[in-house]
C-alpha cells in the first residue's frame, strides 16, 4: 500500500509489515502527522487514516466478530509517500514504488491517490515496477466525477499517452505534442484504472428513496413506468449499486468499477486523525464509513491478491503474469449499465449538469453510466461500455450460497442453527446463524462444477450434524439461491413434515396440508391445514387430542414471506405415530397452488423430519412444471395440486401408478383426481402391495 502509511489495529495485527517511510525518512510507516512523518519521534494529537482504511479492506481479519473482514488473506507491505492531510510529490511517489518492485514478495501496488498532471517521474517508476518487476498496479480514478484523465489511473487507458495525452483517432499512435516523438504507453497491460459504483443503500439524487435511480434515457421528461413489476421499468430505472457514485471520475480510460460508497473499514485507534473534517470515527471503535474511488481500490487490490493466489489453477501454468491477472479481473467483470440522458451536452461535475449550461436532464441522474453519446471528435472518451464491474467470485471461478435457516413451527429465523457445504468430509463453506431478523446464511468462497452436501446442526433441533440435501454449484453462477439450502427445522421430540422453496422474484403463497387416516375419527379422515373448502376440513389440529397432529404456520398471513409451512404429528410410544393401525392408513402430505403459477414457479423440497434428522426427501421435479393445455402460466389448468408421498405407520412412501412406477418427485395435478386410480382424498388401489421398507 503507497499511502499514508498503516496504523497498527487489531484487525491487521497479523497481516502488516513494515515498508518505508518517504515522507519523513524513516523506517516508521504508522499513519500519522507531521511531527512523526518528519522526525520519526513523538506522538501528535492528529492521525490522517486513509492508509489504514484501505488496508482494512484488503485485509482486515475475518472471523473476529468485529468490524470487516477484508477480501483477501494478503500480507500489507505499508509504504509512506504521502502526509497526515493526504498529499505528496512525484519524488516520494516516484521512490516508493521502486521500492516495492525491488522486493520480491509484492505482487501489486495499491494506489489511491491521482493528479490531473502527468508525472513522467512515476510513468518511469511504474514502467520499472511493472515491465521490469512484474507487478501490477491499482490506481484511483479520481473524485470531481469528470472525464478528465487522472494519473496514474489514466494510463491503464491504452490510448493515453505516457506523457498525458491521448490520440483521438485510435489509427494514429502517441506522440509529443511539440517534438512528434513516439510517447507509447507500455504500462496500460500492468495497470488498472478503477472508479467507484454506488452503494446498496445510496440516497443520493434517489429522490423518492425507492432504491433505484431514474435515467430519462428517451428524453421525454417523463416518468412512464414506476412499477417494478412491469419490465419496461427497468428500460429507465437502475439499482443503485449498478451506477456510478457522484463523485466517480468517468471515461473509457477507467477499466474496472467497485464499491465506493459508505465503505466501512478500518480507522486508526487511540488518537484523533484528520478525514477532511473533524468528528471521524466517533463511537471510537476503530471502524468508520468512508467514500471515495480510493476505497475502490483496495477492493480491486484485495481481488488481485486472490486471483494471483491461485493464478496456477485458473490459467494452467506457473508462468503466469499481471495481464494474466488484470485479463482475468476484466474479462470476469459485469458489464455496465450505461445510459444518459439524451439532453446532456457535455459533462462535467455530477451535480452540475444544469438546465443552460452542460444540457437539461429530467430523471434523477443523469446517467447511470456513461455511453458513447458523449463523444469528442473520433474517439469516444467518455464511453464506458468496455468497463467492467468487479466480480471477483466470477474471477475466481467461486459462488456464494444463500442459504436460509427457519424455525419451522413459526418461520422465524432459527438463530444459533449452522449450515455447511461439505465436499466429502471436509467442510468448503460453513455459516453461522446470529440474527432474529434475518434467516440469510452466506457460504462464500465455494469453487464451481463440484456438488456439495449441505448439513446443518443446531441444539435441541437436530441429533448432531445432519445431512439435509445435495447442492451442484454451476459453472456460471456468481452466487445462488436455492430450495435445498433453504431449510427449516424443527424441534426434536415429534415428527414433522416441512415445505420450503425459494420465492423469487418475488413473494407467493404455497398451502401445507395432511389428510388423516381413514380409522382416526368417526368422520374416517379428514384434512388438517389453512382454511380449506370440503366437508372434511378439521381446522389446524392439536396434538394433545385426536387428531394428534397440528398445522402449524401460514408463511403468507403474518406477510413474513418466509416460505415455509409445516405439519407436526404427535409420535405414540415405540416411535409408530397415532391411528396408522391398518393397511389403508396413512397420512398423505399435499402441497397447494394458492397463487395460480405459484407451484409451478417456485422450486419446492420436502422433508420428513423425525428424532432431529431427515428420515425422507421429496424435490418437486421438472416434470410438475408445466402450464396446462392452454400453455398460459396463471390459467386455470395449471398444476394447483403437488403431492410428495405418505406416511404409513413409520414408513415414508413414495406414490405408485397402476404400472408399478414410482413418481420419486411427488405427483401433481390440477383438480380433485389423478389419472392413476386414486381420488380425493386418495385412498390406497385395491390389491396394491404396500412396500415393506420406506
Amino acid at each position: 500500500i503507497l499511502d499514508t502509511g498503516v496504523s497498527p489495529h487489531q484487525a491487521l495485527s497479523t497481516h502488516l509489515l513494515q515498508g518505508y517511510n518517504f515522507v519523513g525518512g524513516s523506517a516508521s510507516t504508522l499513519d500519522i502527522a507531521m511531527g512523526l512523518d518528519h522526525n520519526g519521534n513523538g506522538l501528535t494529537d492528529e492521525l490522517v487514516g486513509h492508509g489504514t482504511m484501505m488496508a482494512g479492506i484488503i485485509a482486515a481479519k475475518a472471523n473476529n466478530k468485529v468490524g470487516i473482514a477484508g477480501i483477501s488473506n494478503a500480507k500489507i507491505l505499508a509504504v509512506k509517500v504521502m502526509n497526515s492531510e493526504g498529499t505528496g510529490d512525484s519524488w516520494d511517489i516516484g521512490y516508493g514504488i521502486r521500492f516495492c518492485a525491488d522486493n520480491t514478495a509484492v505482487k501489486v501496488l495499491s494506489m489511491s491517490f491521482g493528479s490531473y498532471a502527468a508525472s513522467e517521474y512515476i510513468y518511469d517508476a511504474l514502467e520499472y515496477a511493472i515491465l521490469g518487476k512484474g507487478k501490477l498496479a491499482v490506481a484511483a480514478a479520481g473524485n470531481a466525477s469528470t472525464f478528465q484523465l487522472k494519473f496514474p489511473a489514466a494510463w491503464g487507458g491504452d490510448f493515453v499517452c505516457s506523457d498525458g495525452s491521448y490520440y483521438l483517432n485510435p489509427n494514429t499512435k502517441c506522440r509529443q505534442p511539440y517534438t512528434n516523438d513516439p510517447a507509447p504507453n507500455r504500462i496500460a497491460p500492468g495497470l488498472i484504472s478503477v472508479g467507484a459504483s454506488r452503494s446498496y443503500w445510496s440516497t443520493a439524487y434517489d429522490t423518492n428513496g425507492d432504491g433505484y435511480l431514474w435515467v430519462d434515457v428517451n428524453g421525454d421528461g417523463v416518468q412512464n413506468v414506476t412499477d417494478p413489476n412491469n419490465p419496461a421499468f427497468w428500460d429507465e430505472h437502475f439499482s443503485n449499486w449498478q451506477c456510478s457514485a457522484s463523485f466517480s471520475n468517468i471515461g473509457a480510460w477507467v477499466n474496472i468499477v467497485a464499491p465506493g460508497e459508505n465503505v466501512l473499514s478500518t480507522v486508526p485507534v487511540s488518537y484523533p486523525f484528520h478525514e477532511g473534517q473533524w468528528g471521524a470515527d466517533p463511537d471510537g471503535d476503530g471502524y468508520d464509513y468512508w467514500n471515495g474511488t480510493s476505497l475502490s481500490v483496495p477492493f480491486v487490490t484485495g481481488a488481485a491478491a486472490r486471483v494471483w493466489s491461485i493464478g496456477s489453477k485458473l490459467f494452467g501454468s506457473a508462468a503466469f503474469t499481471y495481464m494474466d491477472v488484470k485479463n482475468q479481473l476484466l474479462s470476469n467483470g459485469y458489464s455496465l449499465a450505461t445510459a444518459m440522458d439524451p439532453h446532456i451536452a457535455s459533462l462535467g461535475t455530477y451535480g452540475e449538469i444544469i438546465d443552460g449550461y452542460y444540457g437539461s436532464y429530467s430523471g434523477e441522474a443523469p446517467y447511470c453510466w456513461p455511453d458513447a453519446t458523449l463523444n469528442p471528435p473520433n474517439y469516444p472518451l467518455n464511453d464506458m461500455s468496455n468497463t467492467r464491474m468487479l466480480s471477483l467470485a466470477d474471477a475466481m471461478d467461486r459462488t456464494s450460497v444463500y442459504a436460509y435457516l427457519y424455525n419451522a413451527t413459526n418461520g422465524l429465523p432459527l438463530r444459533g442453527a449452522t449450515i455447511g457445504a461439505y465436499a466429502g468430509p471436509t467442510v468448503a463453506s460453513a455459516g453461522f446463524l446470529n440474527s432474529n431478523t434475518s434467516s440469510i446464511v452466506v457460504l462464500p468462497n465455494l469453487p464451481r462444477g463440484k456438488t456439495y452436501d449441505i448439513k446443518v446442526n443446531k441444539t435441541g433441533f437436530t441429533t448432531g450434524v445432519q445431512a439435509v440435501a445435495q447442492l451442484y454449484v454451476p459453472t456460471d453462477y456468481s452466487y445462488i439461491s436455492s430450495a435445498n439450502v433453504s431449510v427449516s427445522i424443527p424441534p426434536m421430540g415429534k415428527i414433522d413434515g416441512v415445505i420450503d422453496w425459494v420465492v423469487y422474484p418475488g413473494p407467493s403463497e404455497l398451502d401445507f396440508y395432511v389428510w388423516m387416516p381413514e380409522t382416526s375419527n368417526p368422520s374416517h379422515g379428514g384434512v388438517i391445514g389453512y382454511a380449506l373448502d370440503t366437508p372434511s376440513y378439521i381446522g389446524e389440529g392439536r396434538l394433545l387430542a385426536w387428531p394428534y397432529a397440528r398445522w402449524n404456520h401460514d408463511s403468507y398471513s403474518l406477510q413474513d414471506w418466509s416460505s415455509t409451512e409445516s405439519i407436526t404429528i404427535m409420535p405414540k410410544s415405540g416411535a409408530t405415530p397415532y391411528y396408522n393401525l391398518t393397511n389403508t392408513d396413512f397420512y398423505d402430505f399435499l402441497v397447494h397452488d394458492y397463487d395460480p403459477g405459484a407451484l409451478n414457479n417456485n422450486e419446492i423440497y420436502f422433508r420428513l423430519w423425525n428424532g432431529g434428522k431427515v428420515t425422507a426427501t421429496v424435490h418437486k421435479t421438472d416434470w410438475c412444471d408445466t402450464d396446462g393445455p392452454n400453455n398460459i402460466l396463471g390459467d386455470a389448468d395449471d398444476e394447483r395440486w403437488w403431492e410428495p408421498g405418505y406416511l404409513w405407520r413409520d414408513k415414508f412412501v413414495l406414490w405408485r401408478d397402476m404400472s408399478g412406477v414410482t413418481y420419486y418427485g411427488g405427483i401433481c395435478g390440477t383438480a380433485a383426481t389423478y389419472g392413476n386410480g386414486g381420488q380425493w382424498p386418495y385412498t390406497i388401489v385395491p390389491g396394491t402391495k404396500l412396500p415393506t421398507k420406506p
